[in-house]
């Protein structure tokens, strides 16, 4: 079996301390049970996340001091079939 899909993704606000993407529900990054895959949508977060953190360095394949994630962990609370995903990434300071 054969599949394929296309993700497509639009940045609608980014500045030194919040990256705003949308991404839209369409048939590319559809489970077999017509929701978006999960691996899609935490994708969404990560490139948001990614986008921050090279502070506005426009990303090239193989660029020097790409951000590396250390730990990645989602808790996925509900699905969509139509509509858009939005993931908004800030910085999160600790004391």
């Amino acid at each position: 079996m054969k599949v394929e899909g296309q993700i497509e993704f639009t940045v609608i606000e980014q500045g030194p301390d919040r990256v705003v993407s949308e991404m839209p529900v369409r048939p590319g990054i559809k489970n077999p049970y017509g929701s978006a895959h999960a691996d899609a949508i935490l994708w969404l977060a990560d490139v948001t996340a990614t986008m921050l953190a090279s502070g506005g360095a426009a990303p090239t394949e193989g660029m020097k001091g790409f951000p590396l994630a250390i730990s990645l962990n989602a808790n996925l609370l509900g699905n969509q079939t139509e509509g858009t995903f939005r993931a908004t990434s800030t910085y999160v300071l600790s004391k």
